[in-house]
């Protein structure tokens, strides 16, 4: 999956800065053999775009990460709070040096990410889910709110779908498949 991120650090331009994942996909079709990995832009508009990070073996597709990114966004302080079910569970608090290094790891050069008080990567909760809860071929991660460095997140696992909260506020929902 690493091997998959580090691909869009290729795409560097500056339309990438402040842009927020929204959406995020992973299929995975078979095991990685550190191959190449080839980013395909498959929409872009003003406002958003899709790109893509495929990974072949030999003719055949062995695991696709796709993300739809928010360009140029402003996050506004929302006062938004929500409903948070009693059955959740402690998950994960990311720490600012864990953000830090991973933006690192991937090339990642989104701004966004290295502020005194930076947005945990959509890439980085995959990979945490990815190791975190069962095993899966897909998975795709819809964003509704950033993830700040240092707020808990609190999961709530039903079935296949996997809901995250934090700072008082629905944050993404995961579907495993």
């Amino acid at each position: 999956m690493i091997q998959l991120a580090k691909a869009f650090s290729e795409l560097k331009d500056e339309k990438y800065n402040n842009s927020y994942i929204t959406k995020i996909k992973l299929e995975q079709y078979g095991k990685s053999r550190k191959n190449p990995c080839h980013v395909i832009v498959e929409k872009e508009t003003s406002r958003f775009m899709i790109i893509s990070s495929n990974m072949y073996e030999d003719d055949t597709l062995i695991a696709k990460l796709s993300m739809t990114l928010f360009l140029n966004v402003t996050v506004r302080n929302l006062d938004e709070t929500s409903v948070i079910p009693e059955e959740v569970t402690p998950w994960k608090t990311f720490s600012k040096q864990e953000i830090y290094d991973f933006s690192k790891a991937v090339g990642d050069a989104n701004t966004i990410h290295l502020t005194e008080k930076p947005v945990v990567q959509g890439l980085l909760i995959l990979k945490n889910i990815k190791e975190s809860f069962a095993k899966f071929n897909t998975i795709e991660i819809k964003f509704m709110k950033p993830i700040y460095a240092g707020n808990p997140i609190y999961v709530e696992p039903k079935g296949k779908i996997f809901t995250g909260y934090s700072n008082h506020a629905k944050v993404f929902q995961a579907v495993i498949g």
